[in-house]
């Protein structure tokens, strides 16, 4: 399991991505959290930014949905401006990803790739 966290100036943004992080139990989402936290307090710091995360790599168990979504609402407090969510591999990973933004009164912006999501934040960007 490995969490990348890559800082975009010019785009006002970092990238989160995946490698084999497969969450099937509560200690892998304690363990994903952690790196995700880490990495995000190592890129951010007390700074709030647009998330672009890219879900390839990425699964999560449905019957832990909840347990992600607290983690997901904590990194959206703490870093994010807005989140874009893309590359989605595994079908019952972006529908719970979907049910807990709706959960925690989000957009799911969830779309299927890197330029789509960058499209969707320049958007967002120029009707602010």
């Amino acid at each position: 399991m490995k969490v990348n966290v890559e800082s975009n100036p010019a785009l006002g943004a970092c990238t989160i991505s995946h490698v084999e992080v497969r969450l099937q139990t509560v200690d892998d989402i304690a363990e994903w959290r952690a790196m995700l936290m880490a990495r995000m307090e190592a890129a951010v710091g007390p700074d709030r930014v647009y998330l672009l995360i890219d879900y390839r790599g990425f699964s999560i168990s449905p019957l832990l949905a909840d347990e992600y979504g607290k983690v997901a609402e904590e990194l959206r407090r703490r870093f994010a401006k807005d989140v874009f969510r893309y590359g989605i591999e595994d079908p019952l990973s972006s529908t719970s990803a979907r049910l807990q933004s709706m959960k925690h009164a989000h957009t799911s912006n969830v779309y299927k790739t890197r330029f789509e999501a960058v499209e969707a934040l320049n958007k967002l960007r120029a009707n602010t």
